[in-house]
């Protein structure tokens, strides 16, 4: 299945499965839904994979809240944007991933990003790509019941 490749990766303590987790009220401010833990969470554990329909490049150009895009596609957003939109790119696919509609067995889907410096405390998970597959892996031990935060990069924690 989809963890065989990351027990081998550095630092990955533990590989979970969609079951180990809840969607719960967000203990953030503007957040409705976050993703809890329902055990205790050893730094390193990898979550499932960010899940979803993959874009082409013309509606990666117009992402959302939960759309996610490997940095191969970020670069020729940056670098080509009008071939991206509407050129020869636009109907290729750009493995920009949109999870707005994967809610079941997708828990990274859930995962709130911070919003602002003061909530920098509160990150416990950082965002990895391997190949074009985006995943989190905890950055600390996470306790029971805990939200799983990240930084997108939006903020500099």
């Amino acid at each position: 299945g989809w963890s065989a490749p990351f027990p081998k990766l550095p630092g990955a303590a533990t590989v979970t499965a969609a079951e180990d987790f809840k969607v719960e009220a967000s203990t953030l401010p503007d957040e409705k839904r976050g993703l809890l833990t329902k055990a205790a969470l050893p730094r390193g554990a990898v979550l499932p994979p960010y899940q979803g329909r993959v874009l082409t490049f013309a509606e990666g150009s117009n992402a959302g809240k939960q759309v996610w895009c490997p940095v191969s596609a970020g670069l020729k957003y940056v670098f080509s944007p009008d071939d991206a939109a509407s050129g020869a790119l636009s109907k290729e696919p750009s493995f920009c991933i949109d999870s707005s509609e994967t809610t079941k067995g997708n828990p990274a889907r859930f995962v709130n990003e911070v919003y602002s410096v003061d909530q920098c405390k509160e990150v416990n998970l950082e965002i990895c790509e391997l190949g074009e597959v985006m995943y989190y892996r905890t950055t600390r031990d996470v306790p029971a019941g805990g939200e799983l935060v990240t930084d997108s990069g939006d903020v500099s924690c």
